[in-house]
């Protein structure tokens, strides 16, 4: 092209030093550097420049049109590693530092950054074959990332992996740097004032926000971080058209790949391939709101006695994977790998599972909570459909995930937006927290979901499966048992002064009322459960009443104890209290120990003629209720999940495809009530 045409228009070179004028400056820094890199070999396009402002710092911008889509290539020879401490490195620039002694005694990203503290207290008096590029380097009162995070910015990360990981990367880095002070003291060698932790701390946020890989220029060794001079001075772009172009053992550059359509005064920036906000933040000092690759990391932590009893039920085994999801995780180590809450829409995609709503959560972790829930249940994996296992297990590891997501999400509020921020740590800090905050909280949306379409509330329910308190139990024992029902009202207004006049009523009563520091409505499921059994056991007739179907769906799951179980245990209850439910006077529990059953009676009693009934029955309702009784938050009710018997109908709501709007996530679709 010619001079001619690489001229800035009048009208864009107007706008562009009216730009110069009231926000970029021409630094004298950057003019030296520029110049050392030119007389060093490097190569920077004439159609740019370096600029600086306060808000974007050292920066490239367009000066003219692009001639070319070349914009800055930088030679092997001036790259900055612990390299240059090898004299028999032939290709880069050595130096004459002490630190050469210590070449294989410390680990090379240790004595890169010592190298770059090193110079950097030269660059300071002028010194040193890279003193340009060291002079135009932020200093540590500029730095952003959370390891530069003072008390009251770190109390921003609360609640987030982040904080933790910032406090393990400061806890290393002074390992590190005392490691290094010790074996340079043992050395003999003095260790200057500019040797102090903040400048090592200050070398590692230079190396993890500016180096790249040396594999590209350097593919014959283990890949290290290298530091590239001017090519690093690029801010980052998700946006940004660039390519990275390597010379092996040569040089480096960047090409702008649309570089027609860079207009004079345009900042040119670099791709740093995507991150997410954490890695940003600790590494680079910044991150964007909405990142569209942020994902929330679980570390999960399995004790290794639970290990080992989750193994031999067959933790590892690739034929127990369920829900169809792939079975390559299994390869990896889930005490070491972190996992991954993806929303609906992510670039990654989310996990394969034929549940829609566990498509966000990662397969150990479905697959962990399938197994713990076997194990707590009693069933052997072989004897479950791995594809489709009962209505039943997903719940329970629906359940299971969703307390620990609704835990996590009471640490981790989204925050209201403060209109201003004390400082630009404290702006990144928010964004990054409520960017995870939004995660986590659309993950466990999407399991919520689940629960308000089972969930039914002062009506009748219907025939399927449904999430109750003891309102609906009661509102189904009225209208399939009226006069058993009349017995069980009587004995609620006589231990626990409830009155039913409405519903609603009952429900505010009970939900208020605690027995030994637990929500009344316990006892009550217990009584409820015991209840419903002894009609189910001496009711004859009306086989197909819902309230019959909830109990023989419960015993399949859970059987009556034997015998010799109940002679073990403590009684359940007031001899003389489930009388007043049941029978609508006092009469001991040993009334049902005498009950004789009726062989064609479907339920598997496990011991002829129905021996003590009455006390195993008041020991199965105990047992039902404390391993299936649950809360959810916001509401003080105790909830059961209770199906038919059907399995057809019961399993539907499961592994049905419908999605509902959550603004981000997958939900399920129930028929309406009535349907």
């Amino acid at each position: 092209m010619s001079d001619e045409k690489r001229q800035i228009l009048p009208e864009a070179k107007d706008a562009y030093l009216r730009q110069r004028s009231t926000e970029f400056e021409a630094h004298p820094q950057a003019e030296r550097l520029v110049d050392w890199f030119k007389a060093n070999a490097g190569w920077l396009s004439p159609d740019v420049e370096i600029a600086y402002s306060n808000s974007r710092g050292f920066h490239l911008r367009a000066i003219r049109p692009l001639s070319s889509s070349v914009l800055v290539r930088c030679p092997l020879r001036l790259t900055l590693s612990h390299l240059n401490l090898d004299n028999t490195q032939t290709a880069v620039l050595h130096v004459d530092s002490p630190l050469k002694a210590f070449v294989g005694v410390l680990p090379n990203h240790v004595l890169t950054r010592l190298l770059l503290i090193e110079q950097r207290y030269l660059a300071k008096t002028g010194e040193g074959p890279w003193q340009p590029y060291i002079a135009c380097l932020p200093e540590p009162e500029a730095m952003t990332s959370s390891v530069w995070f003072d008390d009251d910015d770190m109390d921003c990360l609360v609640g987030t992996n982040l904080a933790a990981a910032t406090r393990s990367t400061l806890a290393l880095l002074t390992e590190e740097w005392e490691h290094a002070v010790e074996v340079l003291r043992d050395a003999k060698l003095p260790t200057p004032d500019f040797l102090e932790l903040k400048s090592f701390e200050w070398a590692a946020s230079i190396l993890s926000s500016r180096s790249f890989s040396s594999d590209r220029i350097l593919p014959d060794r283990e890949p290290f971080p290298i530091l590239f001079p001017v090519v690093d001075i690029l801010n980052h772009s998700t946006n940004a058209n660039i390519e990275w172009d390597a010379r092996p053992f040569e040089d480096f550059a960047l090409k702008q790949t649309k570089h027609e359509a860079v207009q004079p005064g345009d900042e040119i920036f670099n791709n740093y391939f995507p991150k997410q906000n954490g890695e940003w933040l600790l590494a680079y000092g910044f991150c964007f709101p909405d990142n569209p690759v942020e994902q929330f990391a679980i570390k999960m932590t399995i004790p290794l006695p639970m290990e080992e009893a989750l193994r031999k039920v067959g933790l590892y085994k690739p034929e127990n994977v369920p829900f169809g999801m792939s079975k390559a995780f299994l390869a990896s180590n889930p005490n070491q790998e972190q996992q991954y809450l993806r929303t609906r829409g992510h670039p990654f995609e989310r996990y394969e599972n034929s549940v829609c709503f566990l498509r966000g959560i990662p397969p150990w972790i479905v697959h962990l909570h399938f197994i713990m829930v076997l194990q707590n249940l009693g069933i052997e994996p072989a004897s479950v459909d791995k594809a489709h296992p009962p209505a039943r297990i997903v719940f329970d590891i629906l359940l299971k995930l969703y307390e620990a997501l609704e835990m996590k999400s009471r640490l981790l509020p989204i925050l209201d937006s403060p209109r201003t921020f004390p400082n630009i740590k404290q702006k990144y800090a928010y964004i990054y927290r409520n960017g995870q905050a939004r995660i986590i909280h659309a993950v466990r949306e999407e399991l919520r979901a689940v629960f308000d379409k089972l969930q039914v509330q002062n009506q009748m329910s219907p025939s399927r499966p449904v999430i109750i308190s003891t309102t609906e139990a009661l509102i189904a024992l009225k209208s399939d048992f009226p006069e058993h029902y009349q017995r069980f009202e009587n004995g609620l207004k006589i231990y626990y002064d409830t009155t039913i006049l409405t519903w609603s009523s009952y429900s505010a009563q009970i939900s208020a009322l605690e027995e030994a520091d637990h929500p009344a409505e316990l006892s009550v499921w217990k009584v409820l459960l015991f209840a419903l059994a002894h009609l189910y056991t001496t009711t004859f007739e009306k086989r197909d009443k819902l309230v019959h179907r909830w109990i023989q769906a419960l015993q399949q799951l859970h059987p009556l104890p034997t015998v010799a179980a109940v002679d073990d245990e403590e009684p359940v209850f007031d001899d003389d209290m489930l009388g007043d439910f049941v029978h609508g006077v006092k009469r001991p529990i040993r009334d049902l120990n005498h009950t004789v059953v009726q062989e064609e009676l479907p339920l598997e009693l496990g011991e002829p003629t129905g021996e003590r009934l009455g006390d195993r029955v008041a020991a199965w309702a105990d047992g039902v209720v404390e391993r299936c009784a649950f809360q959810l938050d916001g509401s003080e009710r105790m909830l059961m999940y209770l199906e038919t018997g059907d399995e057809a109908v019961d399993g539907e709501w499961a592994y049905r495809e419908e999605e509902i709007e959550l603004g981000q996530g997958c939900g399920v679709v129930l028929e309406k009530e009535g349907e």
